[in-house]
């Protein structure tokens, strides 16, 4: 995952999501989700993938932080929330839809996010 600061949190978390996008559209994702359900009953893999899954936020973390700093969000959000919301959708497209996300689609994902995020500052 990149970890660029493009100077906003919108713009940050659309370079995330196309980051998310490439990963979701990666060839080996199909074998990754058939394994998902193994996990349960491999405590060594579980704890890999978990340390992978703390791995990939990290960009998004730090461009949550970056919002802070810069006073576009008073206050971090809850990050697994945030990742749910950008990453929930690109799962979608690729396990149920069968389809890769669009240009559009993407930035749909991280305006909505965003309009998220923000929301709770907007509203004091």
């Amino acid at each position: 995952m990149s970890d660029v600061d493009t100077g906003s949190l919108l713009s940050d978390i659309r370079v995330y999501v196309d980051d998310l996008a490439r990963s979701w559209s990666a060839p080996w994702m199909d074998s990754l989700v058939g394994r998902l359900a193994d996990l349960a009953e491999d405590a060594d893999a579980e704890a890999v993938f978990r340390t992978m899954s703390l791995d990939r936020g990290r960009s998004l973390r730090l461009a949550l932080g970056r919002a802070v700093e810069r006073g576009e969000i008073a206050e971090l959000p809850d990050p697994q929330l945030v990742s749910g919301l950008l990453e929930g959708p690109l799962m979608h497209c690729r396990i149920i839809g069968r389809r890769p996300p669009s240009a559009g689609f993407l930035d749909a994902v991280a305006s909505s996010a965003y309009r998220v995020i923000v929301a709770p500052a907007a509203a004091r």
